[in-house]
């Protein structure tokens, strides 16, 4: 955040039901852990919040300092 702001890293456990899974591909009822990211920066173009989650994506030019990729994971 080249101007500034705050970053906020959280976690949580949650039980997710059967009502809530049924509209999420390839998930089951079942005890998670959720990641949640917050910030009090500038706000991202539409292209960025498109690939956001691609594996390995970054908004700085090449040859200079990269910052926290987001991976976004999801498995068994």
């Amino acid at each position: 955040m080249l101007r500034g702001g705050k970053l906020t890293l959280e976690t949580a456990n949650a039980e997710l039901d059967k009502e809530y899974v049924s509209s999420l591909a390839g998930m089951i009822p079942d005890a998670y852990i959720v990641f949640s990211i917050t910030d009090t920066g500038i706000r991202m173009t539409k292209k960025v919040k498109e690939q956001i989650f691609y594996l390995f994506f970054i908004t700085k030019e090449v040859g200079k300092r990269t910052e926290l990729e987001l991976l976004m994971s999801h498995g068994s």
